[in-house]
C-alpha cells in the first residue's frame, strides 16, 4: 500500500495536466496517483497515456458536469494510506509531498493541513494569510484551534491543501448539492472524525488562478448564498458534537453565509483585477 493517494480530476485540461502530473511524480514520494478524466473532449487523455505506468487512470466517457462525481470516483478507488486532491491546473512545490508525509510521520497526524501560493495568469503570485501556524493540535483542543476556523472563515476549506486519513473519510462523499463550497463540506466532516491534525504555514500547493477556472465564478450572488446557506444548517448540525452548542457559536454560524458569501465576491474580482 503507498503511503499517500493523490486523486486528480481532470476535464479538458490538455493546458496544464503535464505540469500538474510531472508535478507529483518529480516528489520521489511514496505516492499513487489516481486521475479521473470527467469525458474530456480536448487532447486529455492523449497526453496522460504517456504515464500509463506511473498513474492509475479512470476514463469517464460522458462528462458528469460536476467535480463532486469525479472526486468520489478517484476516493473510491484510490489505496493509500492518506489521501488528497490536486486540481488539473495546479502542482506542488518541489519536495512538497515528501516534507508534508515526513512531519505526518512525525506526529502521527490524521490530518496535515498546509498552505498555498495562488499564481496569476501574469506570473503573478501571492501568498493569502492564513489562521494557523506551525502546530499540532489533538482532539481536546479541536473546539479552541480547529472547528471555530470553518465558522470564522474559509482556511480548512480546501481538500488540495490537506492529506486526510484515509480511514476518516471514507465514509464521506462530495455532495451535488453543492455547486461551490464542497470542499468545505467534505472537510468539515474530515475533521470532525479526526483526532489530531497538524498545522503547517509554509505554501506547499500551487493554485492557478484563471479566468475560466475561479472556484464558483460563474454563480450568480444567489446561488453562491445559497450554497453557504445549505452550509450553515450542516454546521449547525455539527455544533452539539463539537461541544459548541452555545447561543454565541449559533449567531456566529447563522452569520456565515453572508460573510463568506461576500467575501469571495471580492476574493474573486481581486483575483480578475491581478491578471488583467
Amino acid at each position: 500500500m503507498k503511503k499517500l493517494s493523490v486523486i486528480v480530476a481532470a476535464y479538458n485540461a490538455e493546458q496544464y495536466i503535464d505540469r500538474c502530473i510531472t508535478s507529483i511524480i518529480s516528489q520521489k514520494a511514496d505516492t499513487e496517483i489516481v486521475v479521473v478524466d470527467d469525458g474530456s473532449q480536448d487532447r486529455t487523455l492523449e497526453m496522460l497515456e504517456k504515464y500509463k505506468n506511473q498513474i492509475k487512470l479512470i476514463a469517464l466517457e460522458q462528462n458528469g458536469g460536476s467535480v463532486a462525481r469525479t472526486r468520489n470516483i478517484g476516493l473510491e478507488n484510490a489505496c493509500g494510506e492518506f489521501i488528497t486532491y490536486c486540481d488539473a491546473d495546479d502542482w506542488y512545490q518541489p519536495g512538497a509531498l515528501r516534507k508534508i508525509l515526513e512531519a505526518q510521520e512525525n506526529t502521527g497526524a490524521d490530518i496535515v493541513r498546509f498552505s498555498y501560493l495562488q499564481i496569476f495568469e501574469n506570473g503573478g503570485k501571492w501568498q493569502p494569510k492564513v489562521a494557523f501556524q506551525n502546530e499540532f493540535v489533538t482532539k481536546e483542543r479541536f473546539c479552541q484551534s480547529v472547528y471555530p476556523l470553518f465558522i470564522g472563515g474559509i482556511d480548512l476549506n480546501s481538500v488540495c491543501c490537506a492529506i486526510f486519513r484515509r480511514k476518516i473519510v471514507d465514509h464521506i462523499r462530495f455532495s451535488f448539492v453543492y455547486q461551490t463550497a464542497e470542499d468545505a463540506a467534505f472537510s468539515i466532516e474530515a475533521y470532525t472524525g479526526a483526532n489530531s491534525v497538524l498545522f503547517l504555514d509554509e505554501p506547499l500547493y500551487c493554485y492557478y488562478c484563471r479566468r475560466d477556472g475561479l472556484t464558483g465564478a460563474g454563480l450568480s450572488v444567489i446561488k453562491k448564498y445559497k450554497c453557504n446557506f445549505y452550509l450553515m444548517q450542516k454546521t449547525l448540525r455539527f455544533l452539539p458534537t463539537w461541544e459548541m452548542n452555545t447561543a454565541v457559536w449559533r449567531i456566529r454560524t447563522m452569520m456565515r453565509p453572508f460573510k463568506i458569501t461576500v467575501d469571495k465576491i471580492r476574493r474573486q474580482r481581486k483575483s480578475v483585477k491581478d491578471k488583467i
